[in-house]
């Protein structure tokens, strides 16, 4: 996507690259650069300098596991609970077929 854009607007791939890696994530408020390396990369906007000093990222495992939580929440909101299968039960196995093909189930 990244090579595609820049290649689009005839710009270059790295510096757009650059941007994005120090483009802060919504459920960290960090870069991936500043998680990586503790630190801002250099970009060719005019930054203060006291932003390229190093901090120590605090919570951020627990702000990925709360929104990937959430996420599942959301995700299982039209799910329901299925019935425990008992010897004898029946059931379909059409998803296992059309994986397999026909030359699985011999």
């Amino acid at each position: 996507m990244l090579m595609r854009k820049a290649v689009a607007r005839k710009g270059d791939f790295y510096k757009g690259l650059l941007d994005w890696r120090n483009t802060p994530t919504a459920e960290t408020m960090l870069s991936p650069v500043q998680r990586l390396c503790g630190r801002r990369n250099r970009t060719t906007l005019p930054t203060r300098e006291e932003l390229f000093e190093p901090i120590i990222p605090v919570g951020v495992k627990e702000k990925k596991v709360n929104a990937r939580e959430k996420a599942a929440s959301y995700y299982d909101k039209g799910s329901k609970e299925l019935k425990e299968l008992v010897q004898g039960d029946s059931f379909e196995l059409s998803c296992l077929v059309r994986r397999l093909g026909q030359k699985g189930l011999s």
